[in-house]
């Protein structure tokens, strides 16, 4: 039988090779790194549930999370004003608490977020464990790749820290007490704020009786 079909196949085939439209067809795209936060992102990428952390303020603070409903403010905290605590009832459910940081002026600081040690989306998933792996790998879509290393403390087993940095903002994920067994806990830090600077001058009304009585 002539062999006209292999004839013909291997001449389509140099053809193809020869006229470079296998290396257009079949070409291998490389995989894109994922973006670095210092190069990529800014400080007002970090938001969290809808705030731009940089320019927040108690108020600010206040008002968003009075509007998105399902958190409550610790009561022993209403009047203070540099700290705020909130528990998280159904907007974060896999949030305990959540620490809203600030300096004399009233300009956020610091957010910390405490996650409870378990978490389930349904009554058959109630106990699953909230780990720090998938936390990062959630916080990288947002923020980039993340500098790891291992931290340790007190002879215990070494565990895995996340941090996510840039001039203006740093975003870590560790463990309270930076304890292997401490629930997790994931900080925004904004660098550029002074978490010392207070008014001045400040009237002596405003002051309270603890340091009235004592001038």
């Amino acid at each position: 039988m002539p062999n006209h079909f292999c004839l013909q196949g291997t001449f389509w085939w140099r053809l193809l090779l020869s006229s470079g439209i296998w290396a257009s067809v079949f070409a291998i795209q490389p995989l894109q790194a994922a973006p670095s936060f210092v190069e990529e992102q800014t400080a007002t990428s970090a938001r969290f549930l809808g705030m731009d952390l940089p320019s927040m303020t108690q108020r600010s603070v206040r008002q968003q999370l009075w509007q998105l409903g399902g958190f409550e403010l610790a009561p022993q905290r209403s009047r203070a004003h540099t700290l705020d605590i909130f528990t998280s009832h159904s907007q974060l459910p896999d949030t305990y608490a959540l620490r809203f940081y600030y300096n004399d002026l009233g300009q956020l600081v610091r957010l910390q977020r405490l996650y409870r040690p378990f978490y389930g989306q349904n009554q058959f998933a109630k106990d699953t464990p909230i780990k720090s792996d998938a936390l990062a790998r959630e916080l990288s879509i947002q923020l980039g790749a993340p500098k790891v290393f291992r931290q340790t403390n007190g002879g215990f087993r070494a565990y895995r820290v996340y941090l996510w940095e840039n001039e203006q903002m740093q975003v870590r994920l560790d463990r309270v007490g930076k304890h292997v067994y401490g629930a997790l806990l994931l900080e925004y830090q904004i660098k550029n704020r002074d978490p010392y600077q207070v008014v001045t001058p400040i009237a002596q009304e405003a002051l309270p009786d603890l340091i009235k009585n004592t001038l």
